[in-house]
């Protein structure tokens, strides 16, 4: 945990991107506003989760992880009296050459990014398919930018979920 006073704070967000094809690895620096609230054990925000996922070939086992694991991962938040859904962003290498899989997946559940039902989201994880990557950087920045841009609850704590290997960009 990160004991912070509760205000307004300005945060040097450094990102990375691929590799160009001259060689360079792209990076920015942006200043962001992170507003620190006190915390209040009785209020009980709604949640709201997206998995950000890396599904390139060697992900198999925590693509199954997530698959097998949201039932109960979801149904210990709601022990807890807190009104969850999940969303997933899966992602894969942007700059490989002849990719046959598509660089972003974003699921859907009846056409909503979120869902509470577990066992929809169980299935649609199942549709994934691991594949491409090689040893340039995974797409995870671009893929965090899009769980940003998801459809959040007003009030919502909200909450990225990434998994991917161990040198993400």
């Amino acid at each position: 945990t990160i004991d912070a006073e509760p205000k307004r704070y300005e945060i040097e967000v450094v990102a990375t991107g691929p590799k160009a094809p001259d060689g360079k690895v792209p990076t920015a620096t942006r200043t962001m506003g992170l507003t620190v609230k006190p915390f209040d054990p009785s209020i009980r925000p709604p949640l709201d989760i997206v998995f950000v996922l890396d599904v390139t070939t060697s992900m198999d086992e925590p693509i199954l992880g997530v698959k097998n694991g949201i039932g109960q991962f979801v149904k210990a938040l709601k022990d807890r009296e807190l009104d969850t859904r999940v969303g997933l962003v899966a992602f894969r290498d942007i700059t490989e050459e002849n990719a046959t899989l598509p660089f972003f997946e974003i699921l859907k559940f009846n056409g909503e990014k979120f869902t509470t039902d577990t066992k929809a989201f169980s299935a649609e994880v199942g549709k994934l398919k691991a594949g491409g990557g090689g040893d340039d950087p995974e797409s995870s920045l671009d893929a965090l930018e899009k769980a940003a841009a998801y459809p959040w609850r007003p009030g919502a704590l909200k909450h990225f979920r990434e998994r991917c290997r161990p040198k993400p960009q």
